[in-house]
Parts: C-alpha cells; structure tokens; sequence
C-alpha cells in the first residue's frame, strides 16, 4: 500500500522489508476515506493492532491489507548497543549484593560514554588555535591582505615604507620641485584590497 502510509521514523514512505511495530506508520496527509481496524481513521492517525496483533486498513484507491505485527518489537541498531551496555553493567549490580544507594549511584547515560566525549588530541589541537579564530570573530572586518599601490595624494591614507624611494627615482611621480623639496603628484600607499574571501565569509 505504498501512498498510503509514512513511516514516523524515517519520515519516508516505508518498505515492506522494514519490521514494523504498533504506532510506526501514521497515515499520509494526501489519503482519505481510510479505515484502520475497521475503524474510521484521519490523516496522520497511527496504525496500531487489535487485541489479536493484528491489523488491517482499507482506503479508497488502496487494496484491503491484514497482517500480524510481530511479537518481537524492533529496536533501531543505532540504539542497540548503547541498550546492551546499559544492560550488562546493571546487571552486575543484582549479583553483587548492591544497596540502595549502588543503585543510584549507577548512572542513566549509556555506559562508556565517557570514551565517546573525553578530549581527544584534534580537540587540543583546536584549543591551543583557538586566539586566531577568536581575533578574526572580534574584527570581522579585516581585509586579509594589503598591497600597496600608486594613489592620489588627495586620496592618500597610509604611505608605504617605500614611497619616498619609489618618489626619488620617478620623476613622472612629481608635481613638480620646489625650493624646500618635491611636490608629488601620486604617492605609494598602502591600500586594502577588497575580496570576496574575507574571513567572515569563510
């Protein structure tokens, strides 16, 4: 009965192939008229089983289906482990005589899971970088990189250590000479070079 269902834990139309358990499909928002166990059912009601596990569903457009669910209820495989290992050291406890207070002490969070989040040596590694990532967040706006350039004395901002050289060995740089020195016409900036790569972008 493909159409008919969605399976609420993979959000898709589901496989027959797939096991099934009470309340996994839920019926698609595009079908009507559809009766679960005989009784009417919505868009988005839960197929669950009669008092004999079974169930059935009929809708207009679909053929009648029935089938048992199985006895067995499936367990997702990312969630097996981690089950397994809860069961294994609880299970320890009955067998040493623990008290009370044992009991509570054992923590409800998968067992080993400390192995899972403990700091690893990439984690220190992004530790010990971490200044530099910090000092591109708080000026965001910083060019990566400056180059310097001929400008304008009218547009002039930051001079470059190599302007006065760049000056005495180009005379087309000059406005022209006067008693207490050169006039320039251009000057050797320095000037940010705007890119679409800065480091916000990155």
């Amino acid at each position: 009965m493909a159409g008919l269902w969605t399976d609420l834990l993979s959000g898709k139309a589901p496989t027959a192939s797939v096991p099934l358990f009470s309340g996994q499909w839920a019926v698609a928002g595009s079908v009507s008229s559809v009766r679960i166990n005989g009784v009417d059912a919505l868009s988005g009601d839960r197929l669950v089983a009669d008092r004999r596990q079974r169930w059935s569903a009929e809708a207009s457009g679909f053929p009648h289906e029935e089938q048992d669910l199985p006895k067995v209820r499936p367990v997702p495989a990312e969630d097996f482990d981690a089950l397994v290992r809860m069961e294994e050291s609880l299970g320890e406890l009955p067998k040493l005589d623990a008290t009370w207070l044992d009991w509570a002490d054992a923590s409800p969070l998968a067992p080993r899971i400390e192995d899972e989040i403990r700091i690893r040596a990439f984690d220190e590694f992004l530790e010990e970088r971490l200044l530099f990532l910090e000092a591109v967040c708080r000026s965001p706006r910083n060019h990566l990189r400056i180059d310097a350039d001929l400008q304008p004395v009218s547009r002039a901002r930051r001079i470059a250590k190599q302007a006065v050289a760049r000056l005495a060995s180009h005379r087309e740089d000059w406005e022209r000479p006067t008693v207490l020195g050169v006039r320039p016409k251009r000057v050797l900036c320095l000037v940010p070079e705007e890119e679409v790569d800065l480091s916000e972008n990155r």
